[in-house]
């Protein structure tokens, strides 16, 4: 069995910790970004994390591939540190767990616009 990443590990933890462990200054700016949210039948991974759609900008081998980065996203004054875990089949070109969305908006919105950093 492959041992995880440090920062799938980092993401796995309680949320005020694993947000003091992700977060960081980022490194460049992708801009605004329709950002969504999943369930755990999308991706199993339920804590601090995001999902690529499949064939899209930022999965692997996209042209602003994002898979394995930590990203900050931010809504109005919210702000949260996810990692990008892979590639799954969800509408937005990136879709967070639904506890991570939580933290930027209401669970009744599909998506929302969001300032996207690569730490």
């Amino acid at each position: 069995m492959a041992i995880p990443e440090l920062e799938v590990l980092n993401a796995r933890r309680a949320w005020a910790e694993s947000q003091a462990l992700l977060g960081a200054v980022p490194s460049r700016t992708l801009g605004r970004v329709d950002v969504g949210w999943h369930v755990a039948t999308t991706h199993p991974e339920v804590g601090a994390f995001a999902v690529a759609r499949s064939g899209g900008p930022y999965d692997v081998d996209g042209p602003e591939e994002l898979v394995g980065d930590i990203l900050r996203l931010s809504v109005g004054g919210r702000e949260v540190f996810v990692f990008c875990v892979g590639g799954a089949d969800v509408p937005t070109d990136l879709s967070l767990s639904r506890p991570a969305f939580f933290k930027l908006d209401l669970l009744t919105r599909e998506s929302v616009d969001a300032l996207v950093e690569v730490i």
